[in-house]
């Protein structure tokens, strides 16, 4: 048994059973990420969407998971093996454990959508302006 200490609570635990896990592609999982400017780990919710068999004895899954806020959802793409990534661990976990809902998502990413296709639209124009005006000052300069 293994002991930890958590807020000054002591648990204990057996570490085999805890650490041995059958992960399978579509499982939920929770990833921790260890970012390298914080002391403080962040855990997010994602899926298991591949095993890639690289090596026997080192293998690679790619987690898909999504860093949510008050205004952002974002769904980012990580690849874990045993030996490289010791900034990132992944636990089983239930399907009911997401801090968000189907809709709450959808809504999110459309709004995400539209801010983009409005960044687009602001980029074409910005464009046009200066073809249009800054065009003038161009083929004066050539005529000299």
């Amino acid at each position: 048994m293994k002991q930890i200490e958590v807020n000054g609570m002591i648990y204990e635990f057996d570490e085999k059973l805890l650490l041995k896990q059958e992960i399978r592609v579509g499982d939920n999982v929770q990833i921790l990420i260890k970012d390298a400017y914080s002391s403080r780990p962040d855990l997010y919710s994602g899926v298991v969407t591949q095993i890639l068999p690289f090596n026997e004895n080192n293998p690679a899954v790619e987690v898909m998971y999504i860093e949510n806020s008050y205004s952002d959802f974002q769904i980012k793409r990580r690849i874990i093996t045993n030996a490289s990534d010791e900034n990132a661990k992944i636990i089983k976990t239930d399907a009911g454990f997401l801090p968000f809902t189907k809709e709450s998502a959808i809504d999110m990413l459309d709004q995400n959508i539209r801010k983009k296709e409005q960044d687009l639209r602001d980029a074409k124009e910005k464009k046009e302006y200066f073809v249009r005006y800054f065009n003038k000052y161009f083929n004066a300069q050539e005529e000299k």
